[in-house]
């Protein structure tokens, strides 16, 4: 008698836990869909192959428009930078996409020196934990401390690793944010800036830089870009805008590892951080475009590709 009710208990918690489970991962989704689950979900289950992939940090995210780059290529492309991505969640994503997708002609990283440092950011990153089905994503999340068969058995468990940032985000509504979304690619800022424009909201979280290179980073990227060539893809690195133009001075430890790394594999590269294209008026701070400036810098990648092709 008392086993039974036992059983018909737990039955009926794992049944709630399931259920509220369920609604929280709608709230979740729907408060993050922009900005962090159309990546995973286009990776995990599109079923468009894209001629031209875009990786890289919240440099790329918002500063390559695929409709600019389509229109000009006459090809197709999608843009799966992530703002403050690292070299992990980079090789992660491709490797996800390229276990569901044909290989594409094209994939252009944004080239950034928090690439060569390790921080983890795929701790913070609970929204792959939606998709531990795929073999490549639960991998890379269990290598970041995450109970991924557990999860993958009990999902609602998930919602035991978020931080007290993530949680309180289940009961607010989905952010209204005027912006321009297109396949991968988001800039809240559609407007020319004036010179003295002060940026009042953070829309992008900048990683620590540092000073010396982390071998494991390294490997990474590298694997990444072996990766792709492995596949017939040809790699671009993209050196994008900056305000303030560095001119001369001595390379640091990260130049000379991307100059190396470029030789080494044979990578185009093309560098737009030194181009006079990009005045003052199309920034939002020290590095990131807004959308009049992120149409130049597509068409310029746009135009570069199409040399290539």
């Amino acid at each position: 008698m008392y086993l039974r009710r036992l059983i018909i208990v737990i039955l009926m918690i794992l049944a709630g836990s399931f259920l509220i489970g369920k609604t929280f991962d709608i709230r979740y989704k729907k408060r993050w869909e922009y900005f962090f689950f159309t990546k995973p979900e286009e990776a995990v289950y599109g079923k468009e192959n894209y001629d031209i992939l875009f990786f890289g940090n919240s440099k790329i995210h918002s500063g390559l428009n695929p409709f600019y780059i389509d229109s000009v290529t006459k090809m197709s492309s999608y843009n799966f930078a992530v703002g403050s991505a690292e070299e992990q969640e980079m090789k992660m994503l491709a490797t996800a996409y390229l276990d569901n997708h044909n290989p594409p002609k094209f994939v252009v990283i944004g080239v950034d020196n928090s690439m060569l440092i390790k921080y983890n950011i795929l701790k913070e990153r609970f929204v792959y934990l939606y998709y531990l089905q795929n073999d490549t994503i639960k991998k890379f999340m269990q290598q970041n401390g995450f109970a991924t068969s557990l999860i993958k058995a009990a999902p609602f468990l998930k919602y035991s690793f978020f931080d007290e940032y993530n949680r309180p985000s289940h009961f607010t509504g989905k952010e209204k944010i005027n912006g321009h979304f297109y396949k991968g690619f988001f800039n809240p800022f559609t407007e020319l800036s004036a010179d003295t424009t002060t940026i009042t909201r953070q829309f992008y979280k900048t990683l620590p830089q540092a000073e010396t290179i982390n071998d494991t980073s390294a490997a990474m990227l590298r694997q990444t870009v072996e990766l792709f060539q492995s596949k017939g893809t040809k790699v671009v690195f993209l050196y994008t805008p900056v305000k303030k133009i560095r001119k001369g001075g001595l390379l640091s430890e990260r130049d000379s590892f991307f100059i190396k790394l470029e030789n080494t594999y044979n990578i185009p590269v093309l560098y737009t951080d030194t181009s006079t294209l990009f005045e003052q008026k199309y920034f939002v701070d020290d590095y990131h475009l807004n959308k009049p400036g992120s149409r130049i810098l597509s068409i310029l990648v746009a135009e570069f590709i199409k040399k290539l092709h």
